[in-house]
């Protein structure tokens, strides 16, 4: 069984496999619908569609770092970070904090 700290560099190394990815993580600062998550991620990486997103979306879904607040909406579901998603981003943002 992997430890929490073995988990964390397995999603840490996961999400910045994917360039679009990071941006999504980076761009989640409050509570959002996809739309909204696509137009702040677009100041990090501009080939982000609004498909590409709802995918990462699901994928962040998948792996627990997101959760959705407003499950029984049909479009514009509401989305945030879960606390395992607000580490990694925290992680992320120290990083990309010392590149700019």
């Amino acid at each position: 069984m992997k430890t929490e700290v073995e988990t964390d560099y397995m999603l840490y190394s996961w999400v910045s496999r994917g360039a679009q990815r990071t941006a999504i993580l980076l761009s989640f600062f409050k509570p959002m619908t996809a739309k909204q998550v696509r137009k702040e991620s677009l100041q990090i990486n501009p080939r982000i569609s609004l498909s590409n997103a709802c995918d990462i979306i699901r994928q962040l879904l998948t792996k627990k770092l997101i959760i959705c607040l407003t499950p029984k909406a049909g479009n514009g579901k509401v989305y945030k970070l879960t606390e395992q998603g607000e580490k990694l981003r925290t992680e992320f943002l120290k990083t990309w904090n010392a590149k700019t």
